[in-house]
């Protein structure tokens, strides 16, 4: 086992990572220190919308009706995070 989990990072963690690098994610991370943690997704920005799309597929269609997205940017006025959900 990882994590603690006896599916490694945790089934929905797993899910969301591959969900990401399926829809063309550069990378996928898990992140935080238990009871559930977060993923980091990164993205080029021509894809961030095709893999926000497959992410709330997921979220919409699964038992993850508590799973949040929240887009993050950085550009030269400094870090932005939206809530997409």
């Amino acid at each position: 086992t990882e994590c603690g989990f006896s599916e490694g990072a945790g089934e929905a963690n797993n899910l969301f990572i591959k969900t990401a690098l399926d829809a063309g994610a550069l990378g996928a991370k898990l992140t935080g220190a238990g009871g559930g943690g977060s993923v980091q997704i990164f993205a080029d920005k021509s894809d961030e919308s095709r893999v926000v799309k497959a992410l709330e597929k997921k979220i919409a269609y699964g038992r993850f009706s508590d799973a949040k997205i929240m887009r993050v940017s950085i550009d030269k006025m400094g870090l932005t995070v939206k809530s997409v959900k």
